[in-house]
């Protein structure tokens, strides 16, 4: 199958990847991917997946990868954006269990480097380009909740558990 410019909307991100182009294949049941190319958050983005039907669920693997500038995803406050210049280079792994009977989960793995990045905003965040400072988040979990982990540097660790609010239909 050819993918030429087209749209996909991840549900659980609210979010849309564009101009999604590239190749995949369909073999007794299994999706594979060659590289695919798409923008996403306004930058462009690098990815390939496959599906598998396994024993007890069915498997989703994606991986990307990207050079994105931060200052222009729109994701964050006018403020930060202003505050940073450069890009950063980034690869991302995303492993999803849907089990045939049971909740589905979920594990994402992204690392990157703000060595080309210059950041005007205060401490332990401000630094000039050209000095590494090595990203890693990890996140784990499920339809209810998830656990993110991760480290900025050397010294700047992260671990949290979010729980995700799902609104009641009206009607």
């Amino acid at each position: 199958m050819r993918l030429q410019n087209n749209s996909l909307f991840i549900k659980p991100l609210d979010t849309t990847l564009q101009n999604l182009s590239g190749n995949f294949s369909f073999v007794n049941g299994d999706l594979n991917s060659q590289t695919l190319s798409a923008t996403w958050f306004n930058q462009p983005l690098n990815l390939n997946f496959s599906t598998r039907e396994g024993e007890k669920a069915f498997l989703v693997d994606v991986g990307m990868n990207a050079n994105w500038q931060p200052s222009r995803t729109g994701l964050l406050p006018k403020a930060v954006s202003e505050a940073l210049s450069g890009s950063v280079p980034w690869d991302g792994k995303v492993a999803i269990e849907l089990p045939y009977h049971g909740n589905a989960s979920y594990k994402v793995d992204i690392n990157g480097d703000l060595k080309n990045v210059s950041s005007r905003l205060p401490s332990p965040v401000s630094k000039p380009a050209g000095e590494p400072l090595p990203v890693k988040i990890n996140v784990a979990g499920g339809l209810s909740s998830f656990d993110l982990t991760g480290s900025i540097g050397a010294k700047n660790h992260i671990n949290s558990r979010w729980l995700l609010n799902h609104k009641a239909d009206a009607g």
